[in-house]
């Protein structure tokens, strides 16, 4: 060992007890200080303002561990437990400038030598010592005498916090061996699996199975076997591991820095594998009426000023005509402003083409017609070659149904502060508090959601187990932690302005008017997996309408080509934001000197591990079969209907242009043939009446004469 600090712990004992030449290095006594993570320690070394070392050498000294007499006043072999806690945990910190306090860090390689007596011979018994369970950080030794003064070395295990005989360590026969030995004990490895393999079969299989032949099943425990495959450990699925190294998946980098930066200063050793953060998946999309391209090329207001400037203008034009000289003239104002916006040429008589008026009034309109219909036509030409998208939401915010104001969420955040709320902000408040209380402490129903609007997106998302509730969905669980629905708040948000806006962008979105949970839902129902709350969640995703999925990134690739490949009818998209991006990876805790965490390492550098963890994605639906029971057929008979052509979708652009033209064109042709027309109607019905008083009399006639030659036989007989 080289570049280590040396530190000796003695509690006063005198140094002929050992018998053997040493330096020592008193220090104060700490047995009446109580440890805690703010303590000021002379012992303690400032980070920044020395060298760091990379190792550590520890010596024990106590008269507790020489002397095999119960009673010593004012020493316990418990105390070894808080020197062995002073020198690992208490040796190096860094100062909190904001407020100017110590913040230690957990120390790792350290070697830890207990000099003791000899053991008892009839039981082998030692003084009881009590390891403090600081995640396998360090390696602890202990050193004695025989009565033939011959040295002996035992090292105690990861796994030990307790030893009371030398059964208990593990000796070195072969001292040029103890650094093998050392790294070859049998290690206990705790491992924490991400939410969404979490919840389901997690069985291991052969260690020998091929990760890409999915017709055997690969699972994350074989992920875990090629982890710590070159390391002598046993591996345990659990979620708290207080005295042994464990393996996280899926860890958020940001977590501490969104929380408390100071609560998860621990050694560790990240490696991060992909950046990811929340997303939504969907098929809704507003589609635009086809006839709307011919509105869209001006706003609303332009096309009321347009038609106030053509009325006006035909108005005066058709009234200065009637009284004055040129009553008698036959000219139509309208038609020629109308056949200037169809750029048609319009007549004018030549008396009106050299009067003031007309040429100030339709001299300007036809600048300004030439002007409006350009660009109208460059407009709709290219709605034409590039029609207008159907509106499809693209990021949060185009989710968002009511923007909460600042003052709500200060008001919910800062209780020092008094914020004044209206009565909008006051009825936000009490919906979103009581929303959220319900979710976690009540039985709550989707159908018993009294703020629900069907106008609003629904957001979905699966619930999260770490949160010990299974019905609060995911997407909640940081504004409910915010909220200190579960616990209290412990955070100061007036410093960051930031973090405000990002808990009242949340807080929008956690509004009940959105709904948060599937149609189906039922907070009574508890299942062992998400299984049968997916199905729920695609049922309801499947319609089109106002609901989206959220998840993080990753996990929406697979669930975006298990839907688009079961329901190809429907155009699936994911949004165009990735809300609160974050780092996630791999955390090794407690590893020691373990080479764990390198192996990992190159896996990830090579590609190995971002490949196998793809592969286990995309397993996770096998097997899946969709929620909708005519998958298959409906996409039959939507093919079988796609071939024949109807009128809905762009084909009636064609005849909504036609009718109107149509429809005008009659219009306008009625009202200037009015006087023919009526004379011509006039005409006809004259004819027909004519006509058939002609029919109508000469039958009469005809059946006269007919009489009469009747009569006339009658009487020559």
């Amino acid at each position: 060992m080289s570049n280590c600090d040396v530190q000796i712990l003695h509690d006063g004992t005198d140094i002929v007890n050992f018998n053997i030449p040493v330096k020592v290095i008193c220090i104060p006594k700490y047995s009446n200080l109580y440890l805690h993570p703010r303590v000021n320690l002379p012992s303690a070394i400032n980070a920044l303002s020395s060298r760091s070392p990379k190792c550590k050498l520890s010596f024990v000294l106590s008269k507790v561990f020489m002397d095999l007499t119960d009673e010593i006043d004012g020493v316990s072999s418990r105390s070894l437990r808080e020197w062995i806690k002073l020198s690992t945990s208490y040796h190096i910190f860094s100062m909190d400038g904001s407020q100017n306090q110590r913040f230690y860090h957990h120390g790792d390689k350290l070697f830890v030598v207990i000099l003791t007596t000899a053991p008892d011979k009839g039981n082998q018994s030692i003084k009881p010592i009590f390891l403090p369970l600081l995640l396998n950080t360090f390696v602890a030794v202990l050193s004695y005498l025989t009565d033939n003064f011959i040295h002996k070395v035992c090292f105690i295990p990861y796994s030990i916090d307790y030893v009371d005989s030398i059964k208990d360590c593990q000796e070195i026969t072969y001292w040029d061996r103890r650094i093998s030995r050392v790294t070859t004990w049998p290690v206990e490895w705790c491992y924490m699996l991400p939410y969404m393999v979490d919840r389901v079969n997690i069985e291991k299989t052969s260690t020998k199975s091929n990760p890409f032949d999915r017709n055997k099943i690969y699972t994350i425990q074989n992920l875990i076997d090629i982890s710590l495959s070159k390391a002598n450990a046993t591996m345990i699925h659990s979620k708290y591991c207080p005295s042994r190294p464990y393996l996280t998946f899926n860890y958020e980098f940001e977590a501490t820095d969104m929380v408390d930066p100071f609560t998860d200063l621990m050694t560790h050793i990240p490696i991060i594998t992909r950046i990811s953060g929340w997303q939504f998946l969907t098929c809704y999309r507003e589609q635009y009426k086809p006839f709307e391209i011919y509105i869209a090329p001006f706003q609303y207001s332009l096309w009321i000023s347009l038609f106030v400037t053509l009325i006006m203008t035909m108005l005066l034009a058709s009234i200065y005509k009637y009284f004055s000289a040129y009553a008698n003239i036959s000219f139509s104002p309208w038609l020629f402003i109308l056949a200037t916006i169809f750029e048609e040429t319009g007549y004018v008589p030549s008396r009106i083409e050299k009067n003031s008026q007309f040429r100030l009034t339709l001299g300007i309109w036809c600048l300004i017609s030439v002007i409006i219909t350009n660009c109208y036509n460059g407009l709709m030409i290219s709605e034409l070659n590039a029609p207008l998208p159907a509106f499809e939401p693209g990021t949060f915010s185009d989710l968002v149904c009511r923007k909460l104001s600042p003052n709500t969420t200060d008001y919910m955040l800062i209780k020092s502060r008094q914020t004044y709320l209206d009565a909008e902000g006051k009825l936000s408040v009490h919906q979103l508090q009581s929303y959220l209380w319900a979710m976690v402490y009540k039985e709550f129903r989707e159908q018993n959601n009294p703020y629900r609007k069907h106008n609003c997106f629904r957001l979905l998302s699966v619930p999260q187990s770490s949160l010990h509730f299974f019905r609060v969905p995911e997407f909640l669980r940081f504004p409910i932690a915010i909220a200190g629905i579960v616990m209290p708040r412990v955070y100061n948000w007036d410093y960051n302005s930031y973090f405000r806006k990002q808990i009242n962008f949340h807080f929008s979105l956690s509004l009940p008017i959105h709904s948060h949970f599937p149609t189906n839902f039922n907070s009574t129902w508890n299942p062992k997996n998400a299984t049968e709350f997916k199905k729920n969640i695609e049922t309801d995703l499947v319609e089109c309408g106002k609901t989206v999925f959220i998840d993080y990134s990753s996990a929406l690739e697979v669930e975006h080509a298990f839907l688009s490949k079961h329901y190809p009818w429907h155009k699936f998209y994911n949004g165009k934001q990735i809300l609160h991006s974050k780092s996630d990876g791999l955390v090794f805790r407690g590893v020691g000197i373990s080479k764990v965490p390198a192996y990992n390492r190159y896996l990830v550098e090579a590609g190995i591990f971002g490949r196998l963890w793809y592969e286990l994605n995309n397993r996770l639906n096998l097997g899946r079969k969709p929620a909708a029971n005519a998958s298959a057929g409906g996409f039959k008979k939507h093919k079988e209907t796609d071939i024949y052509v109807g009128l809905e979708g762009a084909i009636q652009t064609f005849f909504i242009i036609w009718g109107t033209a149509m429809a005008l064109a009659l219009a306008m042709f009625v009202f200037e043939m009015r006087h023919r027309i009526y004379l011509g109607c006039r005409l006809i019905v004259y004819s027909i009446f004519v006509t058939s008083w002609k029919i109508i009399k000469n039958e009469c006639f005809r059946r006269i004469k007919k009489r009469r030659k009747l009569g006339r036989k009658a009487c020559a007989k």
